[in-house]
């Protein structure tokens, strides 16, 4: 079959009953990831909120009632860095895209009690600190829940993600831990391995094996060849294959949590910050980054292995054309494209089914009304 060119796509066909001026155009791939990242702020916003509700303030209000001498101290950075660092753009685990130098670190002394991390709980490090025999050279990404550093120890270059000091936080970061120390038990090749964690000054630190830098990083960069398609393909289905025997379901596999090798050659699933066990499912439409949705988190159903590996399929179109396979900007939106290719088959009534279909099975086509700037609905057969 003749490779379609990596900057268009083969036209799809047009759901029955849809007006022309709502057809859906697929845009540049660097349009559609700003929208992606856009999509995670408004995601790591929700999270952000979540997380203000239940934090512990118990903190604040002791020192609103001792009302303690405050201090701030800038440290200058130590201008020389370690030895060996590779300092190409790289991004493990994180959100962001680019590396970012550390450049200085603010102390806040409380009580004559010094505090290493800012008002939201992050670590603040410098360049040249030492964690534990792991030397900083740099931050490599920011998220909700933790930042990233490249440092280095015995001359071995490694990822460390550094836990925000939050109780709620910690508990995630622990079953991180626990799921991520299950697969690598049993040697499983294509799933990124957990060298280390330790508790440093009340914050909890994975370590983690570096890699050159994560698919998106690299679909951005070149094309990939049938073979190497061919090849990512069969890993990450080995890597399901270990999760699905663990009862581990990920819920989050994109290019951006896929990880390569300098050589091109090997490839791993990363970050399980969001991983649960098939028997603790939780049924939420924002289950996963939206283009990697599969139809039944959308509609309410349990999830269960499948899930993953809908988001495979996806990631492995996008590495095959360039382009997103289904670049909804609502739920709504992404029902739609999905049935423009597959039809209705295989939709399941869920929790959520009522939301996007009558009960003769009618899609509830959700637009943006261009006179009253309000959402409207157009029920199709």
């Amino acid at each position: 079959m003749k490779r379609s060119n990596p900057e268009i796509l083969p036209p799809e066909k047009k759901l029955k009953g849809i007006l022309k001026k709502d057809e859906t155009i697929i845009k540049d791939y660097d349009d559609v990831i700003k929208e992606e990242e856009e999509f995670i702020q408004e995601r790591n916003e929700r999270i952000q909120r979540i997380i203000a509700k239940h934090q512990n303030h118990e903190i604040k209000n002791n020192l609103d009632k001792e009302s303690p001498e405050i201090q701030i101290e800038i440290q200058e950075p130590k201008k020389n860095k370690p030895k060996d660092i590779d300092d190409d753009d790289f991004n493990m685990f994180e959100d962001s895209v680019s590396e970012i130098p550390v450049e200085t670190k603010t102390k806040v002394i409380i009580n004559n009690k010094i505090e290493n991390c800012d008002e939201e709980g992050y670590y603040k490090t410098i360049i040249g600190e030492n964690i534990n025999d792991y030397v900083i050279s740099s931050q490599l990404g920011k998220g909700v829940f933790s930042t990233v550093y490249k440092a280095t120890k015995d001359d071995r270059i490694y990822a460390i993600k550094i836990q925000r000091n939050n109780d709620i936080i910690k508990k995630a970061g622990e079953k991180e831990i626990k799921i991520l120390k299950q697969l690598n038990e049993n040697e499983n090749n294509h799933i990124v391995q957990l060298e280390d964690s330790f508790f440093y000054k009340n914050h909890l630190l994975l370590v983690f094996e570096c890699l050159k830098q994560n698919t998106r990083e690299l679909l951005k960069k070149k094309t990939l060849a049938l073979g190497t398609v061919k090849s990512f393909t069969f890993q990450l289905f080995k890597g399901l294959s270990a999760l699905q025997k663990e009862q581990i379901i990920h819920s989050d596999i994109k290019p951006d949590n896929i990880i390569v090798s300098e050589s091109l050659q090997t490839i791993k699933i990363c970050d399980f910050g969001t991983a649960f066990y098939t028997y603790e499912p939780e049924i939420t439409p924002y289950m996963v980054s939206r283009y990697y949705r599969a139809p039944e988190i959308i509609l309410g159903v349990k999830p269960d292995h499948p899930i993953d590996v809908w988001s495979v399929g996806c990631t492995i179109y996008e590495y095959y054309t360039g382009k997103i396979l289904f670049p909804g900007k609502t739920n709504n939106q992404m029902l739609k494209l999905m049935m423009e290719l597959f039809g209705k088959k295989g939709m399941k009534k869920g929790m959520f089914f009522s939301n996007h279909f009558t009960d003769d099975f009618d899609f509830k086509h959700h637009y943006i009304d261009k006179i009253t700037k309000k959402v409207s609905i157009i029920n199709v057969e």
